[in-house]
């Protein structure tokens, strides 16, 4: 199981998902390669390509199989069927039995035009063909052979070969991005890999508050990061992705499950009941209330109660673990929003500088006093739900107790029953199985607030970081004040 593990690292740490895992094992369990080197050679070195590690070299390996494919039908197979039959046929593929297959190595080309493939490079090329050609289903299968054709056709030259390369890459490059994080937000998690390697003193990688911040405050002037909103966006889907691959390395070192204890299996009957078997992906629990049931009730009030949760719920795991950075992000994300609206609606030098000022939102203080006043709102929903539904089950003095809080609140949804009491039951199910996760949220960032400081540690933090971010957004927008 560990090497296994080992060898599919690769895959994991660029966020791999299921449908790359399953493509790569298919192929690698398929035992057609008989990966008999102690470091799994072969293996991971397909983890790495597939994954599309290696950096600008990465796609090589497809420009040296377009080259094989070329010497093949040079060789005299130069029909479909006779490529197929080796490439996909072959069993095992190793350095000799391709030689045999082949008789000696595979050439193309005179002079120094000549390419040559040589037979313990060309078990590698052998997966690569394979990989292609079954990813997702085999979806690519026939393109591939055609993109293989028309090169043939064309002659095999370099630019034919060069043309065709630059097809596979792309129809890869598709399903990098498909299914691997990493390759999805390549150039976002490029500059953030870039800047964690290059802090001073630090030999692994520390996404903390400051890291969020010096980042940003670096790569503001100019790029892609000039909002600090898409910094941080930037960090926590990097997170997001590190969690993900720590998640299936302790998956793929757990032990198996199953009665046999002496081959060390692990009776799931027998284990704690509180045993941990795995944190689940955070799906944020607001976004149900986004359905058509759920906004006949006012639950939250839009600007003043949904507005404030949205980014706490949306980033979940990552709010707690940035807190500071999340609440600069309430706080003055919004205000560098307005100013580049100002400038691409063109609304003129006195509007920007009144919003460097920095005085349209809550401070720290406040924010968490609104925190603390959303906790309370969502308890004593939460209290009003168990009058709809749960009051059956309750004891006496707790229903009462629930019905008197539903009657006491004022909003649409809670008066007494009438028409459509069967959606309004429903809905308010669906809104209760997601009130607890809020709750237990809301009550985490606000312990995680206690932890940062007191209201006067937040009051002095909060003037801090009005002069670092006003001096970086005069900066970035004083040319025009």
């Amino acid at each position: 199981m560990n090497g296994r593990f080992d060898i599919e690292t690769p895959l994991y740490d660029t966020g791999c998902d299921g449908v790359a895992l399953s493509d790569f094992r298919l192929l690698v369990e398929g035992g057609r390669y008989p990966d008999g080197g102690a470091d799994n050679s072969l293996h991971r070195r397909l983890a790495a390509f597939v994954a599309g590690r290696g950096g600008e070299r990465r796609d090589r390996p497809i420009y040296e199989l377009c080259h094989f494919v070329v010497a093949l039908a040079a060789r005299g197979m130069a029909s479909e069927g006779e490529r197929i039959r080796l490439l996909l046929g072959l069993d095992p593929v190793t350095p000799r039995s391709v030689r045999e297959a082949v008789d000696g190595e595979l050439a193309h080309g005179d002079g120094e035009e000549q390419f040559v493939t040589h037979p313990r490079r060309a078990p590698f090329l052998f997966a690569v063909h394979e990989f292609l050609a079954q990813m997702e289903g085999c979806l690519y299968y026939g393109e591939l052979n055609d993109v293989f054709e028309r090169m043939l056709a064309d002659g095999g030259g370099e630019a034919a070969i060069r043309e065709a390369s630059n097809a596979i890459a792309r129809r890869l490059a598709q399903y990098r991005r498909a299914h691997f994080d990493w390759a999805a937000n390549a150039q976002a998690f490029t500059a953030l890999s870039q800047f964690l390697g290059a802090r001073a003193g630090e030999a692994h990688w520390r996404i903390d508050d400051d890291a969020v911040y010096e980042f940003w405050r670096e790569r503001s002037t100019s790029g892609r990061f000039r909002q600090y909103r898409t910094s941080f966006d930037a960090f926590t889907r990097l997170m997001r992705v590190l969690d993900r691959a720590a998640r299936m390395r302790e998956a793929e070192r757990a032990q198996p499950l199953g009665p046999d204890h002496d081959a060390g299996e692990i009776d799931l009957a027998a284990a704690d009941d509180d045993g941990d078997w795995g944190e689940a992906e955070w799906q944020d629990p607001l976004a149900c209330f986004a359905d058509e049931g759920l906004r006949r009730i006012n639950l939250f009030k839009t600007a003043s109660e949904h507005k404030p949760l949205e980014a706490l719920m949306r980033y979940g795991p990552y709010a707690l673990r940035l807190t500071h950075a999340i609440m600069r992000l309430e706080y003055f994300a919004p205000i560098q929003s307005a100013i580049g609206n100002d400038l691409r609606v063109g609304r003129g030098e006195a509007s920007v500088a009144r919003r460097l000022d920095l005085a349209a939102a809550p401070t720290y203080g406040e924010k968490k006093r609104q925190f603390e006043d959303l906790l309370e709102h969502v308890r004593a929903l939460m209290r009003a739900m168990l009058h709809i539904v749960g009051s059956a089950d309750l004891p006496t003095e707790i229903s009462a107790a629930a019905e008197q809080t539903f009657k006491a609140i004022r909003r649409k949804g809670f008066e007494e029953a009438g028409d459509g009491e069967a959606e309004r039951c429903a809905a308010f199910t669906t809104a209760a199985e997601k009130m607890p996760a809020i709750a237990d949220h809301l009550l985490g960032f606000l312990n995680r607030l206690d932890h940062f400081g007191g209201q006067t540690v937040l009051d002095q933090q909060f003037e801090t970081d009005k002069r670092l971010f006003g001096d970086q957004f005069r900066l970035l927008y004083g040319k025009s004040t």
